[in-house]
């Protein structure tokens, strides 16, 4: 369609980017109507997210026009340099996108066209939407022959493919369900040797999921996709803003959580100034001697019963505790067994019983994933509802179970496995500070009671007169 230079207007020494229309692509009078509709396109398209146009003109019988010089690079390069992008990311760029894409879409302008390539970045990272040339106008002339397909066959809509209308705002969103899974996966969602192959796979394949692949990504996030990426444009969301408004609440949550405070951090403690002592005329200076307090011995011996006290009591814990695990796992293990009775319910009730009994056995979580294969849906759905209790325990099945959501039948089962994969999919609740303190706590006792004993010793030996 053209070729870009970068270039300096004469008028106000302002760099910006040409795009001149080859002579050749000027003899085809589609390719020249094209080119002339990008250009007033663009002239009635002002937002901060769509490349900015200064117009163009002709001279010479040759057709150009000047836009603003984004030199960030695209959405494309960052693919190249990267592999992905981190989900946060493509949704900063996804707002951005749907913002520009529902300005053009208000103004009945499909732009028909939507890949990576075609996002260029500032260097600021702000995102704009470039290249009209295969933009439709909803209300006006079609210069696309009927039947005739035109886009970028990676991210082209079923629609589009069959080249039969409606083409409408609901096809770019298709292509951006294609975008976003991309950029979060670095690869198109429908990929192949042959472009046919491809485009069959738009029309017929199941739509990837991105968390089979990426599995940090928030469910939200992977059902935006898969509701942008539907075979039907009904079955999309109705525009761009709609898409924007799902994303900022995913977002919303993660921003609102605090990163984690470091435990250990230290703390200045200025010291208290020293106070001069008193000196009396005609003396020598005098040396601080920390004085004995009358009632120290008494206190030493007070403060070491008391965690004396402490450690009967610690050890008197330990043991209950100890009695306590021992029972649980008699328990658990008893209702492990129960998962073989020939009642479903009975079968149904064990697993629930099982959820409040974690931590498991690694027999019990070999136990409760063979219940997911149970015939019957209440046990099925039974052991995912005990799996969403006890994440952890699951975290390294989490790929499984979204194939094993792609193949349940059961809606109830299917929306348990959903509602344990958002739970799975949560980032992780750092505990080990807990363990640490813990430990730090019991040395710090141990090392009091040590103190306490030698300082008692000392004291006695004192008192004693030294005997």
């Amino acid at each position: 369609m053209g070729v870009v230079y970068r270039a300096r207007y004469v008028g106000n020494d302002r760099i910006v980017a040409v795009k001149i229309l080859p002579d050749e692509v000027a003899k085809n009078a589609t390719l020249l109507a094209r080119f002339e509709r990008e250009v007033e396109l663009l002239k009635n398209l002002k937002h901060p997210n769509i490349v900015h146009s200064f117009g163009g003109t002709c001279e010479s019988q040759q057709r150009f026009y000047a836009m603003e010089l984004v030199d960030g690079g695209t959405l494309a390069d960052q693919l190249n340099e990267r592999g992905h992008l981190t989900w946060d990311r493509v949704i900063d760029y996804g707002l951005q996108i749907c913002a520009a894409l529902q300005f053009a879409h208000e103004r009945g302008i499909i732009h028909r066209d939507i890949k990576p390539g075609n996002f260029l970045l500032t260097k600021s990272g702000k995102v704009k939407l470039a290249d009209f040339g295969l933009a439709a106008i909803q209300a006006g002339h079609r210069l696309t022959a009927a039947g005739k397909t035109l886009g970028t066959f990676h991210y082209m809509s079923p629609e589009q493919i069959r080249g039969k209308p409606p083409i409408s705002n609901r096809t770019d969103l298709y292509a951006l369900g294609c975008v976003f899974y991309e950029l979060l996966t670095g690869r198109p969602p429908y990929d192949s040797d042959t472009v046919g192959e491809i485009l069959n796979l738009h029309l017929k394949a199941e739509i990837p999921h991105v968390l089979a692949e990426l599995l940090d990504c928030p469910v939200e996030l992977d059902d935006l996709i898969t509701s942008l990426m539907q075979k039907n444009p009904d079955d999309r969301p109705k525009d761009a803003a709609t898409v924007a408004v799902r994303l900022q609440a995913i977002l919303q949550p993660s921003r609102a959580r605090t990163s984690p405070v470091d435990l250990f951090a230290h703390t200045r403690n200025d010291a208290s100034p020293v106070t001069n002592p008193v000196k009396v005329r005609g003396s020598a200076p005098a040396i601080p001697i920390p004085k004995e307090s009358p009632t120290s011995f008494r206190a030493h011996v007070i403060w070491g019963l008391v965690c004396a006290v402490l450690v009967l009591t610690t050890i008197a814990n330990w043991r209950g505790w100890h009695a306590a695990a021992d029972r649980a796992a008699r328990a658990e293990r008893t209702w492990v067994k129960s998962l073989s009775h020939h009642d479903s319910a009975q079968r149904s009730y064990a697993l629930d019983t099982l959820s409040v009994l974690a931590p498991w056995e690694s027999a019990t979580t070999e136990a409760i994933l063979a219940a997911r294969d149970d015939p019957e849906p209440n046990v099925r759905t039974a052991a995912y509802r005990a799996f969403e209790q006890n994440p952890e325990a699951a975290r390294s099945h989490l790929a499984e179970f979204v194939g094993r959501l792609k193949r349940e039948e059961q809606p109830t089962v299917r929306q348990q496995i959903e509602a344990t994969v958002r739970v799975l999919n949560q980032p992780r609740t750092r505990t080990t500070w807990v363990s640490w303190a813990f430990w730090a706590g019991l040395m710090a006792v141990l090392a009091t009671i040590l103190w306490a004993g030698w300082s008692l010793w000392k004291r006695a030996e004192v008192a004693l007169g030294g005997r």
